[in-house]
Formats: C-alpha cells, sequence, structure tokens
C-alpha cells in the first residue's frame, strides 16, 4: 500500500513538473517573441548589448527596432569612456540583421 502511494506522489509530481516546464517554455518563447519577433527584415535593427562597442571586445545582437530605446537607455548606465576598460579585440561579426519565421536574426560574415 505503501509503494502504490508513492509511486502516485512521484507520478504526480512528474506531471506537474512535466506542466510546469511547459508553460514556462511557452512563455520564454513569448517574451522572445517580444524582443526579436517581427513581421519583415526591416524590423530587425543590430544594437549593442555590452559597455564595449564590437570593434573593442563587446557584444551585438539583432532585435526588434522598437525595443532599440531600452538598449540604448541601458549603455547610459556604463562608465565613462575614460573609466572603462575593453579589450582590443575586434568582435563585431554580424553584418546584418532579418526576419526569419517571425523572429530577428542575425546574419554574420563568412
Amino acid at each position: 500500500m505503501k509503494r502504490i502511494s508513492l509511486l502516485i506522489l512521484i507520478l504526480s509530481v512528474l506531471i506537474i513538473l512535466g506542466l510546469a516546464s511547459f508553460f514556462l517554455i511557452s512563455n520564454l518563447r513569448n517574451i522572445n517573441q517580444g524582443l526579436a519577433g517581427c513581421t519583415q527584415d526591416s524590423d530587425c535593427v543590430k544594437v549593442q548589448t555590452s559597455c564595449c562597442p564590437c570593434n573593442m571586445g563587446g557584444q551585438e545582437k539583432c532585435v526588434r527596432y522598437n525595443i532599440l530605446k531600452n538598449y540604448q537607455d541601458n549603455l547610459n548606465a556604463c562608465p565613462s569612456q575614460e573609466k572603462l576598460v575593453c579589450l582590443a579585440l575586434y568582435n563585431c561579426e554580424i553584418t546584418s540583421c532579418g526576419c526569419i519565421n517571425g523572429t530577428c536574426v542575425s546574419t554574420y560574415s563568412a
């Protein structure tokens, strides 16, 4: 009897975890769609995502044009150029941004 109760409890927990994972993944897709979702190439822009620009080791990515200001606001919180230490590493790999299957994607140089 105890084994059956334990088995039912374990199965219940696994089902609950499976459902929670499904809903979490669905919500993450919706969030990503809000950040990178698009209908045409002009919806997508390349943005700097780190305090250092990509020509000094920083990062960049493609996002919807309507959230570009969010990234620019975050960059305003970066230290001044005199206080900023960046790597002398050219990291600009994205050549353009486009819309593929409703998502902003990066095109990289070969």
